[in-house]
């Protein structure tokens, strides 16, 4: 296939277009083709647009081009959770892969804890492959395309950016450049610490998480790891983040949040970060597409659930969360998933 049926798809996709079965299973498997050529972690050189979670929220991923300049104006990065909870996972990952076929060196995805196959399983994204296509080879297709995702980014070798957080089985970046990625993400170890980590200002070094999958850092953690790398900050994702961001260890870490009014409901906003090529970091922050500017499938509205979670027991438990703002309870094998 010919870069412009890539790029006659890529206009269907902006519209929030479902591709067909044979169009996606081509889509997946040349974008494997790709970023199995990547490292686990890629570098990249300054300026960068980083952007956090999207999970699956179409017109507000369009809106965060519309912040961000667009690709491949601008070279972006999205630290994973492109998939579960939006009602268009379908939709607004097929518009990434789309752009990372046709522009490769101008935007970088990587793996979230969302992209696997327990957690969406559980979470929106083969209910949603299930709803639209009646079957589930395309769910298990992009699954095997998430195995491929690098785990980081480096930018310009100082800003190191990843998911979830730190692990204490890797505190050189040569020894996450050494794991084996390509599977299913594991239950335990520096894969899964990767993807699952959080910041916590309570502690100083490390505590094993309450998500029940990796772990709680502090300050002492953070800064040994800069240390040793040779990194000036740490950009992660990973957490509701009700401003659109939120600093960590007097600006060491960044926690950048690109879902506006996560699952519809939250009055959170959003935003992309700014790496430069200076070092100097900034924000801008965006708010959610207005309902009347928004499209939503037969049978859902803002008001009634969304994604898998509808019912208001699922509610009350997903904004209960103590301790962690607005977080998520969710799955990971048999395990609470917090916030997200």
């Amino acid at each position: 296939m010919t870069s412009s049926n890539f790029h006659a798809m890529l206009e269907r996709a902006k519209r929030c277009e479902t591709l067909t079965v044979p169009e996606l299973k081509l889509l997946f498997k040349t974008v494997i083709a790709i970023v199995s050529e990547e490292p686990n972690v890629v570098p990249m050189p300054s300026p960068v647009v980083i952007a956090g979670d999207v999970h699956g929220q179409f017109y507000d991923v369009m809106r965060l081009f519309e912040v961000a300049g667009g690709c491949p104006e601008n070279r972006m990065l999205f630290l994973g959770d492109i998939v579960d909870r939006g009602y268009y996972s379908v939709e607004t990952l097929t518009l990434l892969l789309l752009l990372k076929v046709l522009y490769p060196d101008r935007i970088v995805i990587l793996r979230g804890n969302h992209e696997c196959r327990t957690t969406s399983e559980n979470y929106g994204f083969r209910d949603e492959i299930v709803r639209k296509f009646g079957r589930t080879d395309i769910w298990k297709a992009a699954c095997d395309v998430f195995d491929y995702l690098p785990i980081a980014a480096l930018i310009d070798g100082r800003a190191f950016c990843v998911h979830g957080g730190l692990s204490p089985s890797a505190p050189t970046l040569d020894l996450v450049r050494e794991l084996h990625r390509c599977n299913e993400v594991p239950l335990t170890g520096p894969l899964c610490d990767l993807l699952w980590s959080d910041p916590s200002s309570a502690i100083e070094n490390w505590m094993m998480s309450s998500r029940l999958a990796g772990y709680q850092f502090g300050q002492t953690a953070c800064a040994e790891f800069c240390y040793i790398n040779d990194l000036d900050v740490v950009f992660r994702a990973h957490q509701t983040a009700m401003a659109g961001y939120q600093s960590w260890f007097e600006g060491q870490m960044f926690t950048v949040w690109s879902a506006p009014r996560y699952c519809y409901r939250m009055n959170n906003k959003a935003s992309v970060a700014r790496y430069a090529e200076s070092g100097e970091v900034t924000f801008d922050v965006f708010d959610a597409v207005p309902n009347d500017q928004r499209k939503f499938p037969e049978g859902h509205n803002p008001l009634s659930g969304f994604g898998s979670l509808g019912s208001l027991a699922n509610l009350a438990l997903s904004f209960g969360a103590p301790g962690l703002g607005a977080g998520d309870v969710g799955l990971f094998a048999g395990t609470a998933e917090q916030d997200d």
